[in-house]
């Protein structure tokens, strides 16, 4: 019988009162065409209508069998099973949950919340099918549907904080943050040693800036809950923020302790370690190759190329990151995707990231295949791109937030590098190649990387311009009778030893002031920073802090400074180019490792190589001399945009170009 005479046969069944046959009918239907709308609306009606105080359930033997292979991780056997034995007992609403936890297992989120669904067409009152829909949906990224199922299951069982714990997520992720603070005061009403409520509720505060309250909320986190890794993981970003680096890094070590497998934390510690040098080249590298061996240890098999995959003339390069959006590595990513030769590249984007922003979309179209990888287990991911055919896979984070280095791990191309995203090795054995320029990767520098050196002629990045224009206003000390020097750079890379050389900057220009803008200066963090102004003598009323803003506020932020102060050794990126193509000149400082060198190749190739410094010394001089004359300093401001658009770092179709020869040059050697 085809689908209609199913359907006919199941329909004629109900009339019948044979209601359990007709719909072991549709189900099979279902099966095979899961968007039939017939079959969909003959289940639900039979659901709707059935006496179900009639219907018989399933023996308890049954049921059994199935929660054993859940237990023993067997999903698809558990799937198979339930499946079965809801043919012959279809109106078990708790079979039809218990298989839409299955089907979650499985990564089949539409069949999970399809299943919980039906529960509740059958039991309307089933509580724990509605918080298990909203947890699916929840996932799915479909908040205000989530939203309804869990404020359903709270008021089914108002004395369950999990209901509340879980509508605080919604809330939060809807930027609802009060409400979400509310839920979560009522969860700890409910539970007082609620862990996972502290921890959440310390993380809205982090987010809001309020460091102390994150810190005690995280204390009380680990207080009810010792043993809770996650705590300490988290717990590190507020002391990182707060600019106790070592503390910071004690947490994640305890993290650890507790859960040697949390990936997360030890590549945050490597990003820790990297991103001030705490430590050297070679402890850096003894940890990332550590990280690299506990990655292997907890991995399935690694794909084998033994020689070169059939593909058509097309190079199929994939590009992971969790950063395809409004972000930095968005901002340098979008002029290449636009530019690269689509008649001899394929393009694939394996995004991690659970949201989608306006540069999403607009680089969405550059790409042959879009595929998201979020929420995916590594070896599903890395099948993904196996299965994609990739000849080329890039990884644009290392170990900063959203990567997915354990995918590398399994090698699912055949050539893989690292670029842009990060700025050390990634200790990865199977990462091939790290990809700079003649100024971040020397090839004297080789030491530091377990990859091998790739360099890009000119500049290693890209800048995309904004899309939308700003006009470069006067250098704003014609206006002001004073010099105003600026850092648009985060608050973490501000550390004692860039304050003592600004501190300096400030004390040979009478009258300067230095404004601040950007991410993590809250009131604890401005507050220490002006302490340590004040310990090298420069005064409180010359230090301004504003808030972080939208982009196009925060790019006009540069009309209101004279002159930028690169933080080093974690110089901007981002930051640089914005304020060259504003026209403000960026003092930085040379570096001796690939993230303290960022500074130097932007402003080399920029035509601003006479702004970078030799040591601190010539820092200082160089920012007071700088000043000096305004007339000159309003002169080459109006100029520098025009500058700078010129050059290798703003030239994307000359980039793509030489990306692609890289490209190819990688995939020849491969061909061998």
């Amino acid at each position: 019988m085809n689908a209609d005479q199913f359907i006919q046969k199941a329909m004629s069944l109900s009339k019948k009162g044979e209601t359990e046959k007709a719909v072991t009918l549709l189900r099979q239907v279902l099966a095979k065409y899961p968007s039939n709308k017939r079959a969909q609306n003959g289940v639900t009606k039979l659901f709707v209508n059935a006496d179900h105080n009639q219907v018989s359930h399933p023996p308890k033997a049954a049921i059994d069998e199935i929660i054993t292979c859940q237990k023993r991780s067997e999903f698809l056997l558990a799937v198979k099973k339930s499946e079965r034995l809801l043919e012959s007992f279809p109106y078990s609403f708790f079979v039809w949950n218990l298989l839409g936890i299955l089907y979650k297992k499985i990564g089949e989120k539409k069949k999970s919340s399809d299943a919980y669904h039906n529960a509740l067409l059958i039991n309307p009152d089933y509580a724990e099918a509605y918080f298990n829909m909203g947890i699916s949906l929840f996932h799915q990224g479909l908040f205000e549907e989530a939203e309804k199922a869990f404020l359903k299951a709270a008021k089914l069982q108002p004395k369950n904080a999990k209901n509340f714990f879980n509508l605080a997520h919604v809330h939060n992720q809807q930027g609802k943050i009060e409400t979400a603070e509310n839920d979560l005061q009522t969860a700890i009403e409910l539970d007082e040693n609620y862990a996972e409520a502290f921890h959440l509720l310390a993380q809205i505060y982090h987010k809001k800036g309020a460091m102390d309250l994150a810190l005690s909320n995280f204390e009380k986190s680990i207080s009810s809950k010792p043993d809770y890794p996650e705590a300490y993981n988290n717990m590190s970003n507020v002391l990182w923020d707060l600019g106790r680096g070592e503390e910071a890094i004690e947490a994640l070590e305890k993290a650890l302790t507790l859960k040697p497998s949390l990936f997360g934390a030890a590549s945050k510690k490597a990003y820790y370690l990297a991103s001030k040098n705490i430590c050297g080249t070679k402890c850096y590298l003894d940890e990332v190759k550590r990280l690299n061996r506990r990655i292997k240890e907890n991995l399935a098999t690694p794909f084998v190329f033994e020689k070169k995959r059939v593909v058509d003339d097309k190079v199929r390069l994939g590009f992971v990151s969790g950063d395809l959006r409004d972000h930095p590595v968005g901002y340098f990513l979008e002029s290449l995707i636009k530019n690269l030769n689509k008649d001899k590249l394929d393009c694939l984007a394996f995004s991690n990231s659970p949201e989608e922003t306006n540069l999403t979309q607009r680089i969405k179209t550059h790409f042959t295949e879009w595929h998201s990888i979020y929420g995916m287990r590594d070896k599903d991911a890395a099948s993904l791109i196996y299965e994609a055919r990739t000849d080329v896979l890039i990884d644009l984070s290392g170990h900063t937030g959203g990567n997915r280095l354990p995918v590398f791990a399994l090698r699912p191309a055949p050539i893989q590098a690292t670029w842009l995203g990060y700025f050390a090795s990634t200790g990865i054995e199977a990462m091939d190649y790290i990809i700079g320029d003649k100024f971040v990767t020397p090839h004297d520098s080789q030491c530091e990387f377990t990859e091998k050196i790739i360099q890009l002629p000119g500049c290693y990045l890209c800048f995309s311009k904004p899309e939308f224009d700003i006009e470069v206003g006067p250098t704003p000390s014609i206006k002001n009778k004073n010099i105003t020097f600026g850092c648009l750079n985060r608050a973490d890379k501000i550390s004692k030893e860039v304050i003592s050389v600004w501190s300096q900057v400030l004390k040979k220009v009478p009258k300067s002031q230095l404004f601040f803008r950007g991410g993590g200066y809250s009131g604890k963090v401005s507050s220490s920073i002006i302490d340590n102004f004040e310990s090298f003598g420069v005064e409180k009323n010359r230090l301004k802090f504003a808030e972080k803003t939208s982009r196009k506020r925060f790019l006009s932020s540069y009309n209101q400074i004279d002159v930028a102060l690169d933080p080093f050794p974690y110089p901007g990126g981002t930051s640089t180019c914005e304020a060259l193509w504003m026209g403000v000149p960026v003092i930085t400082k040379k570096g001796f490792n690939f993230l303290s060198r960022m500074g130097e190749t932007i402003l080399h190739n920029t035509g601003n190589g006479d702004l970078c410094a030799r040591n601190n010394e010539e820092y200082v001089s160089n920012a007071v001399e700088l000043v000096k004359d305004i007339s000159y300093l309003s002169k080459t401001r109006a100029k520098r945009r025009e500058q700078v658009l010129k050059s290798c770092i703003f030239d994307a179709k000359s980039f793509a170009t030489n990306f692609e020869n890289m490209i190819f040059k990688l995939n020849k050697i491969n061909e061998k």
